[in-house]
């Protein structure tokens, strides 16, 4: 493999194309908020670990002529005033980060190519290119592959890596609108409830926040193999099951496609158990919840909270676990979760909140965190090409050992798994999660 860092046929060079501060250029015409606080969210993923140990992102597979990577720059660099999240980065304050601007970025230090020589290392190529250190601190931290074939040219990848301060969940899906003509993440206006009935509501979910909070404090560690301490070296493994499969599963259980995925985690766990001889035991997982609104959809930051649930590792029925999974997500207790967390977020003293969200994130009693999302297809107007393939994968905090995501594209559902290298079953997480599936589908 090696850099593609030509210049392009049509002899325009990147300075020439990229360098300009004219009244024409799109980022000349986004007026800038200036520096203000980030949320507490954030705040706290800028602090944690080290610079690139919180980098989520996008792997987008196309098909069609792949563009020059000067024509991929142009393409970004027309929509970035749509993209706050590529345009800003997080600079310390004298008593938390702030969001500040950055000059219009250089996006040969962003955007890339990567031509793999060998046809055999195609399907490896976007793990390589996640373990790349991402821009330094001084710029804004993300950066965008261009992953094209030596033997090929009719297909691509593009894969967005960008840190999990700067986006969640929906923003980098808000990223994948943009550039790859995705149709929009699906924000929710929410209702505020009366005053009286939100404070009850808040002083419920103060009170399961606490409770969270003091479980992270009690001595104790997951069984094996979730029990190690993890390293810091990550790596990337995935697979895909049929959304037809997935469907099919849901029916058979009375359940949804995300509680299904949960449900054949489970299965996975308890069988990676019983493989080392120990006895599955519930396993606590973080199932964030976005609290993104339809006028957010662009900002950058991390509108989320996360839900503690249990996995029923111990219990062998597919439809006794799925109840067990079904009760702890019901909708309406979901809503009034999120609803009560943004102003909890929003009110709380500064250090409070971000003393809690630590407290509560830390991996020694919830090891794992699990992730679903649906995205529809589309066009990238790069080249005119069909997005083929799509998955999102996110990052576990420095101390978890694990981030499991199902992203369900079309008909295919592809499973994501970023995991540290003290986790004995990290690579073979997705084969195995496979076959749970299938022993799910013939028993349940």
């Amino acid at each position: 493999m090696g850099l593609d860092k030509g210049v392009p046929a049509s002899g325009i060079r990147d300075s020439d194309r990229f360098g300009s501060t004219s009244a024409n250029d799109p980022l000349q015409r986004v007026p800038s908020a200036g520096r203000k606080r980030a949320d507490r969210i954030s705040q706290v993923f800028h602090q944690l670990g080290t610079p690139d140990q919180l980098i989520v992102g996008w792997t987008g597979r196309l098909s069609g002529q792949p563009p020059t990577l000067a024509a991929l720059r142009s393409h970004v660099h027309e929509r970035l005033s749509t993209l706050p999240a590529l345009t800003h980065r997080l600079t310390p304050g004298s008593r938390a980060p702030h969001w500040e601007p950055a000059s219009p970025p250089d996006l040969r230090k962003h955007v890339h190519a990567l031509r793999v020589a060998n046809p055999a290392a195609w399907q490896d190529a976007p793990s390589q290119a996640q373990a790349l250190p991402l821009p330094p601190e001084h710029h804004p931290r993300w950066d965008l592959w261009l992953i094209t074939r030596h033997d090929v040219n009719h297909e691509y990848v593009l894969l967005l890596r960008i840190h999990h301060a700067l986006a969640d969940g929906a923003g980098i899906l808000h990223v994948a609108h943009v550039l790859l003509a995705l149709p929009p993440w699906q924000g929710t206006t929410r209702p505020q409830p009366p005053q009286a009935l939100g404070l009850l509501r808040d002083t419920r979910e103060a009170c399961r926040l606490t409770r969270d909070v003091a479980a992270s404090l009690r001595p104790g560690r997951p069984a094996p193999p979730f029990h190690q301490l993890p390293t810091g070296r990550r790596s990337y493994a995935s697979a895909s099951v049929s959304t037809q499969h997935m469907r099919e599963l849901a029916g058979a259980l009375d359940t949804s496609i995300s509680k299904a995925f949960l449900t054949a985690l489970a299965a996975t766990v308890r069988g990676v158990a019983l493989s080392d001889g120990t006895a599955p035991t519930p396993l606590a997982v973080f199932w964030p919840l976005s609290t993104r609104q339809a006028t957010e959809q662009e900002a950058a930051g991390n509108f989320i909270s996360m839900a503690r649930i249990w996995l029923p590792c111990d219990d062998g029925s597919p439809a006794s676990s799925a109840e067990r999974i079904a009760a702890q997500l019901v909708p309406e207790a979901i809503e009034q979760r999120v609803a009560a967390s943004r102003r909890l977020l929003r009110h709380a003293p500064p250090g409070t909140a971000r003393w809690m969200i630590r407290r509560c994130m830390r991996g020694r009693l919830t090891p794992l965190t699990a992730t679903y999302l649906s995205v529809s297809g589309g066009h990238t107007a790069a080249q005119e090409g069909k997005t083929t393939g799509f998955s999102i994968w996110g990052a576990p905090v420095p101390t978890q050992l694990c981030h499991v995501t199902l992203t369900r594209f079309g008909d295919q559902c592809e499973l994501s798994v970023v995991y540290d290298e003290a986790l004995s079953c990290g690579a073979a997480f997705p084969r195995l999660w496979q076959a749970a599936l299938e022993n799910l589908r013939e028993h349940a």
